[in-house]
C-alpha cells in the first residue's frame, strides 16, 4: 500500500505538471449558449477590448479540456472511397495567439480573408499520420470526394494536449463557419485577477442581462477531468494509513510477546556480556527480515497492478525503483520504531531477576 501511495502520487504530480503544448493559466472562459449571443459576440468584444487587463480573446466552437466532435475528411492523397478521421474545430483568427499555443508552419485562419473560408489548418499528428514532410499547401474535403471545394492547409499547429492525458494526441483539423462558435476565451494578467473578473462580470450584465454570468478557468477545467484520480490517490493514501496502524499494532503485540518469552534467554546474554546493543539487536533482527521479505513478495504484484493503472494513460510516469525502495524503507522505519520500544526495555531489565524468576 505504500508503495502504490508513491506511485498514484508521482502520477498525479506528473498529470499536473506535464507540458501541455499551451499555456493554460490566467484563461477565462464565458459560454455563449444561443445563437443570439454568438451573433452579437462582437459588441460584447468591444467592451472587453477596453480593459488592459484583457490581453487578448478569441472565440472557438471548443476549448481544451472539453470533448471534441470527429468529422470524416478526405485529404489529399487518398485513394477512391477512402476517408481520414480527425477532430474538427472552428476558431478566429486570435485562437492561437490566446491559447499562449505555437505554430509550426504557415499561418491560423483569418475570417476576414475571404478565402480563407474553405482553407483549413492542422495539427503535427495529422500530418505525420498522413505521411505529409511539407502539409501546407496540401488540399482537404468533406466526404464524398468530389462533392465539395477543396480547401487548401494554409498551417499546422505543434501537437498539444487538447483531451486529458488518458488519450494519445489525435489527428485535428480547424476551419472556419463549420460550428458555432459557442466559447469566448479570455487571456487576463495575472494582476488584480479578481478586479478583472469584476469588470468581465459587468460587461456581461450589459451585454446579455437575461444569461447569468458563468465563467470557469481554463485550469480548473482540466483539473476536473481528473477528479476521480484525485479521489483514487486519497482513497489510496487513507488505506495505506490504515494499513500501516494496524500492521504497526500488530508489530507491538508480537513484539511484546517476543520479549516476554525470551525473558530468560536475555537474562542469560547479558550475564554473560551482552550488551544492550546486542540484546536490541537480536530482538530487532527477526522483525527486520520478516518486513523485507514481506517487501519482496509482494513487489511482484505491485507492480503488475500498478501498471495495469497507468496503462490508462496514454501519457504517464515510469513506476521506477525509488518507490520500492521508499517503500522498503518506510516499512522497516516503522517496524523498528515499533518494536524497539519493548527490546530496549527488554534489553534493560535486570538480567538476576529474570533468571531468578525463571
Amino acid at each position: 500500500m505504500i508503495i502504490g501511495t508513491f506511485i498514484v502520487g508521482r502520477q498525479l504530480n506528473y498529470l499536473n505538471n506535464r507540458k501541455l503544448g499551451f499555456q493554460k493559466d490566467h484563461l477565462v472562459v464565458l459560454q455563449l449558449k444561443s445563437n443570439d449571443l454568438q451573433q452579437r459576440a462582437s459588441n460584447l468584444e468591444e467592451m472587453l477590448r477596453k480593459n488592459p487587463q484583457i490581453t487578448s480573446f478569441t472565440r472557438s466552437s471548443n476549448i481544451p479540456g472539453k470533448p471534441h466532435g470527429q468529422r470524416l475528411l478526405v485529404p489529399e492523397g487518398l485513394g477512391e472511397g477512402e476517408t481520414f478521421r480527425a477532430g474538427l474545430l472552428t476558431a478566429d483568427e486570435n485562437y492561437v495567439e490566446t491559447f499562449g499555443m505555437e505554430l509550426k508552419e504557415g499561418r491560423f485562419l483569418d475570417p476576414n480573408r475571404a478565402a480563407d473560408s474553405v482553407c483549413w489548418v492542422i495539427n503535427e499528428t495529422f500530418a505525420n499520420e498522413m505521411g505529409w514532410d511539407k502539409p501546407v499547401g496540401m488540399s482537404i474535403e468533406f466526404p464524398p470526394k468530389g462533392t465539395s471545394t477543396p480547401g487548401m492547409i494554409v498551417g499546422v499547429i505543434r501537437d498539444y494536449h487538447h483531451l486529458t492525458l488518458h488519450n494519445k494526441v489525435q489527428a485535428m483539423a480547424w476551419r472556419l463557419g463549420v460550428f458555432p462558435e459557442s466559447y469566448l476565451t479570455l487571456r487576463i494578467s495575472p494582476t488584480d485577477i479578481g478586479g478583472t473578473i469584476e469588470y468581465i462580470h459587468t460587461c456581461w450584465d450589459e451585454f446579455a442581462s437575461d444569461w447569468p454570468f458563468d465563467y470557469q478557468f481554463v485550469d480548473s477545467i482540466l483539473e476536473q477531468n481528473y477528479t476521480s484520480e484525485k479521489h483514487f490517490g486519497e482513497m489510496f493514501g487513507a488505506f495505506a494509513a490504515l494499513a500501516i496502524a494496524v500492521a504497526a499494532l500488530g508489530l507491538l503485540g508480537l513484539a511484546a510477546f517476543v520479549a516476554e518469552s525470551r525473558t530468560h534467554e536475555i537474562g542469560v546474554r547479558k550475564v554473560l556480556g551482552a550488551s544492550v546493543r546486542n540484546v536490541v539487536f537480536l530482538l530487532t533482527r527477526e522483525f527486520f527480515l520478516l518486513v523485507l521479505i514481506g517487501n519482496l513478495i509482494a513487489w511482484p504484484a505491485i507492480y503488475y497492478a500498478m501498471n495495469r493503472w497507468l496503462e490508462g494513460f496514454a501519457y504517464h510516469t515510469d513506476p521506477g525503483v525509488w518507490p520500492f525502495v521508499a517503500g522498503l524503507l518506510l516499512s522497516l522505519i516503522i517496524a523498528i520504531a515499533t518494536v524497539s520500544g519493548h527490546a530496549i526495555r527488554a534489553a534493560h531489565t535486570n538480567p538476576a531477576k529474570t533468571i531468578k524468576t525463571e
